[in-house]
């Protein structure tokens, strides 16, 4: 990776800033907390800026990262071992990077709880709650997220091949962000 070379600290302090006063506590109230720490004791979370995800992906949390690294274990031996949401670094909009976050700390806090009681969330379900994320933090489509707008507009291109509980990737997304705001309607 290269990209962080070209960040300033000024970006940095903005990133922790809207984490901690306005993301991380809009997503509790609505989500519950988050692990209280990972397995490195770090009660932060880490984001890893890099330009070395697939062009498609704005950012992904993975669940293996909250164990500890166990060699003999063929998922855990590649566990960061620490709370760290991975995020493409070439994200120039801010409404997308910090929606992003939005997103994938809701992924964080969804494992973390329904992990905690032996549940498995339904992807659709998972990503819907973590569209809805993006909007009560204040990057949603009302505050200018273009993204989720274009992913609507790919799942209303591919609308009679879809259904809101079998997942099917990149075009799936629009459907269950349109069902969770169906269900939050006021």
């Amino acid at each position: 990776d290269t990209t962080g070379t070209s960040l300033s600290a000024a970006f940095f302090s903005e990133m922790r800033a809207r984490c901690e006063d306005n993301i991380y506590p809009a997503l509790s109230d609505a989500f519950g907390n988050g692990p209280v720490a990972g397995p490195n004791g770090e009660p932060r979370t880490a984001i890893l800026l890099t330009d070395n995800l697939q062009t498609d992906i704005l950012g992904y949390f993975y669940y293996v990262d909250l164990y500890d690294r166990n060699p003999f274990n063929q998922f855990l031996k590649n566990s960061n071992e620490r709370k760290i949401i991975y995020m493409n670094a070439d994200i120039d909009n801010s409404i997308t990077r910090y929606g992003t976050i939005a997103h994938e700390m809701q992924h964080m806090i969804n494992y973390y709880h329904k992990n905690n009681n032996g549940v498995y969330e339904e992807d659709w379900l998972n990503e819907a709650m973590s569209k809805y994320a993006e909007e009560i933090t204040g990057f949603g489509i009302p505050h200018g997220d273009a993204n989720t707008v274009n992913l609507i507009k790919e799942s209303q291109m591919n609308f009679d091949n879809l259904s809101l509980t079998d997942w099917s990737g990149l075009n799936s997304y629009g459907l269950s962000y349109l069902f969770a705001k169906f269900l939050t309607h006021e």
